[in-house]
């Protein structure tokens, strides 16, 4: 059983031309947010959508790793990620629906969810993190787990559903350290990828 899950909803098979184009890119964002997490103490497992075949891939990774928390952070390095698709929306939708029904706690941080935070609570999201968003995480998990006594309306960036309406606390955090080596975290990515296709250029890091 593994404590978080994190993934990120961007499906390079649910855009044609550049599924066609086949140029996979290391969802570093989410690696990041993964990587702060996992040394903050936390037990991380992670999902890629990238390659995979459809939102049923997501629901087996839920079973396999059976999160108590459901973490969507979109790869906001990635320029795809930020064009806000439909077809994303929809699967972001579909994944935070599969979380629920497994009973997990259910965090978005990306920038659709951020535009549209009342869309995503209303499909059963819990938290959207507004801004970079790692630091909320971090700070958000250690109010969960009871890791701090930090209340939660003390929290910057974060939105959740309070009645009938959102609250949207103060603006959101800044990462206060970007010296993590993506040549490190790309172990996290690269072997499922080498698993599905074989060998990877390594210029996809590039």
């Amino acid at each position: 059983m593994t404590q978080i899950l994190l993934g990120q909803s961007y499906f390079l098979r649910f855009d044609p031309k550049l599924w066609e184009a086949m140029k996979p890119y290391p969802p570093l964002g989410t690696l990041y947010a993964a990587s702060a997490l996992r040394e903050r103490g936390y037990d991380v497992g992670l999902f890629d959508a990238m390659l995979a075949e459809s939102e049923e891939e997501w629901a087996e990774t839920l079973d396999q790793h059976q999160p108590r928390f459901a973490v969507l952070f979109e790869d906001n390095f990635n320029y795809l990620s930020k064009m806000c698709l439909l077809r994303m929306r929809e699967a972001a939708f579909t994944m935070i629906q599969m979380a629920r029904q497994r009973g997990c706690t259910v965090i978005l941080c990306g920038a659709d969810a951020t535009d549209h935070a009342s869309d995503y609570l209303a499909q059963g999201a819990d938290f959207i993190l507004v801004g970079e968003g790692e630091e909320t995480l971090i700070e958000l998990l250690d109010c969960l787990t009871e890791k701090s006594d930090r209340a939660l309306d003390e929290i910057l960036g974060l939105v959740t559903k309070m009645g009938d309406a959102s609250s949207v606390p103060s603006g959101g955090q800044i990462f206060a350290s970007w010296t993590r080596s993506p040549s490190q975290l790309g172990t996290w990515w690269m072997s499922p990828v080498i698993g599905k296709f074989g060998k990877i250029g390594t210029d996809i890091f590039r």
